[in-house]
Formats: structure tokens, sequence, C-alpha cells
């Protein structure tokens, strides 16, 4: 009886262990992060749009998929929408957020917003999470 009760008990602990180690990973690996002062992932604040533009194209060697949008207006209930910019140089520069999806089209999981203001980046928010909640 108590092999049946060890035999029982340890592959239950074993799949409880997994299961919050699962959810320790997701805690662990989700960024929130907003950045009003110094560099970080790749991005300084104070750059010009142009030495940001060429930090974004230099994504392409980790995330060659990776697609920017940018705000454009809000709708009759306040719901943002955003339009996919080229990545040309001149598109880009005519606006003031740039949404950079590293995943491509679709992907919003993994992202940052580059936010200018007077033609410098003044603040950037980088986003990540592997969980989607309903």
């Amino acid at each position: 009886m108590k092999f049946l009760l060890k035999m029982i008990s340890y592959p239950i602990l074993f799949c409880i262990f997994l299961i919050v180690a699962y959810i320790f990973f997701l805690w662990a690996s989700t960024i929130h992060d907003s950045i009003y002062e110094g560099s970080k992932y790749g991005f300084t604040i104070g750059s010009s749009k142009q030495e940001t533009f060429i930090d974004v194209m230099n994504l392409k060697d980790d995330y060659p998929d990776f697609v920017v949008y940018t705000y454009v207006e809000t709708d009759n209930y306040d719901n943002p929408k955003h339009t996919k910019l080229s990545h040309d140089i001149d598109e880009m520069f005519m606006h003031n957020q740039w949404r950079v999806y590293f995943g491509g089209d679709g992907e919003y999981s993994n992202s940052i917003r580059l936010n200018f203001e007077d033609n410098k980046l003044s603040n950037f928010y980088r986003h990540r999470q592997y969980y989607e909640l309903p």
C-alpha cells in the first residue's frame, strides 16, 4: 500500500511542479518597461529620428519579420487606429510615434513604442508577454 501511494504521489507532485515552474516562467519573462532617460534595448533617449531610424533598421538582424505602425486617429469609440508604415525614412519621419512589432503583422505580444517630441526620442515603452488572456 505504501509503495502504491508513493507511485501515485510522485507523478502528481511532479505535475504540480511543472505547472508552478511554467507560471513562474510566464511571470519572469513578461516585460512592461517605460524608459524616460538613458538607454535600453538599443535605443537612447534624446536620439534624433534619424539615429532612431537606424536603430530600428538594425533590428532586422534579430527580427526579420518586424513591422512598424503609427498612431493615426481615434474613431467614434475612441479606439486607436494604427497604420502600417513602410521602412522608408521619409514616411516614418512624418510621425511622432512608432510602434515596432517584432513578430510581424498580427503579433502584438512583443513590441516597443517609440515617442518623439521635437524630433528627439522622448520616451519608449517595451512590452513582451508569452501568453494572451481571453
